[in-house]
């Protein structure tokens, strides 16, 4: 509640705050899935709140000229939530690990890991799958950890036997919600199996069959049998982009204050597109917010290409201490019980008690929005004229 800005020893408050956040002029959701690097841009002026989730690099499945071939391992997942500003970001999607071609002889070459698939250099990392080798299949990509990721491990190539001649299967890519599952082992009679994930391992060659490639998004590669020359290839990750969030009015100069019984808002806002009204919230933990007042558009078709200021008060007492609506509730006991004393003094007294209670409580709240660190939160909730609503990013108040 706004009261809860106000404190009988706080005086004249005074908080000055630039924000810039803005509708993102770009699809909701943005998927790469080429091999290589692209570029993701918010525009000047523009910042939104994204979650990207993305998907490393199989690797190829190993072995040598006439020898069986263990399976490659699948991309690692991790997503994370974030606030961008204007620029450009730079999206890595992983490269498949190539297979094993006759790397012991002339022209042959060696397998190859699967890439990491990355957003923003180490903003966010999922890993590709290691290489395959003779007997021993590939590590998957190993789960990307740190503050705010979510993420899971690709799965083991298969293993090889001696004692068998085909090969074994890729491990698949992770889940957005659980691990990879490895590849299956070389058998008497067939390859083995690909594991199983958002993209699929590569099963593993035989006699009947050439080594499979893995399925994208990050499945490792089959390993050959001892007749075939090439072992699978891994498949290329992927990176999506997700605009979770965004304001369609770009804001300027924010000043919030409490002067005696007033608490005044000024905000500007840059522009304007399709906007109906915005809604003025504020927390004392970031999380849960109440809104505090609404105030409308000044544009009758909500669109506005210049800067465009807003100026709201509210009446503290009037509107959060409950005075107005005691008096009203005691204005009602006294006309209802006019002619029994008794009763219109009983009420009184109850009411002057509530009254009391509430006021004590309304400045214990009032003392507590700012936390013992100091700090308030506020945020502008813009709703537009098709009912969508978005919120612009948390902004910190703190004491001058």
């Amino acid at each position: 509640m706004m009261q809860k800005l106000a404190h009988k020893n706080l005086g004249l408050l005074a908080i000055s705050l630039v924000m810039s956040v803005t509708l993102l002029a770009q699809a909701t959701s943005q998927t790469y899935t080429t091999a290589g690097t692209h570029t993701f841009t918010v525009p000047t002026g523009y910042s939104a709140d994204v979650t990207i989730q993305a998907w490393g690099a199989g690797g190829g499945g190993g072995g040598d000229w006439g020898t069986r071939a263990a399976g490659g391992g699948g991309g690692a997942y991790a997503a994370k939530t974030v606030t961008l500003s204007a620029g450009n970001y730079t999206v890595i999607v992983g490269n498949g690990g190539a297979g094993a071609i006759r790397p012991n002889i002339i022209g042959g070459s060696a397998a190859q890991n699967g890439g990491n698939s990355t957003f923003n250099g180490t903003m966010v990392v999922a890993n590709g799958g290691q290489y395959g080798t003779v007997e021993t299949g590939g590590a998957g990509g190993a789960a990307s950890t740190g503050t705010g990721y979510t993420s899971f491990k690709g799965g083991n190539g298969g293993n090889t036997s001696s004692l068998f001649a085909n090969g074994s299967g890729g491990g698949g890519s992770a889940w957005a919600t659980a691990n990879g599952n490895n590849g299956g082992n070389s058998k008497l009679a067939d390859g083995g199996e690909g594991g199983t994930g958002e993209g699929a391992g590569g099963e593993g060659g035989s006699f009947a069959d050439v080594p499979g490639s893995g399925y994208t998004p990050g499945g490792g590669g089959g390993g050959k049998n001892v007749g075939n020359g090439t072992s699978g290839s891994g498949a290329a990750g992927r990176v999506v982009v997700t605009v979770n969030s965004s304001l369609s009015a770009n804001f300027g100069t924010i000043q919030a204050y409490v002067k005696g019984n007033q608490a005044v808002l000024h905000f500007t806002t840059l522009n304007e597109s399709n906007n109906d009204y915005f809604n003025i919230q504020a927390s004392k933990d970031g999380v849960n917010f109440e809104t505090l007042t609404t105030v409308q558009s000044k544009h009758i078709d909500g669109n506005a290409s210049n800067n465009t200021d807003y100026t709201v008060s509210v009446d503290l007492n009037g509107k959060f201490a409950l005075g107005i609506s005691l008096a009203a509730l005691l204005g009602i006991g006294l006309f209802g019980f006019n002619r029994k004393r008794k009763a219109v003094l009983f009420t009184v007294m109850v009411l002057g008690m509530v009254s009391f209670i509430v006021s004590s409580c309304n400045k214990n709240t009032d003392a507590n929005t700012i936390n013992a660190e100091g700090k308030t939160y506020i945020r502008i909730q813009q709703v537009d004229k098709n009912g969508a609503s978005s919120y612009s990013k948390v902004i910190t108040l703190t004491k001058e």
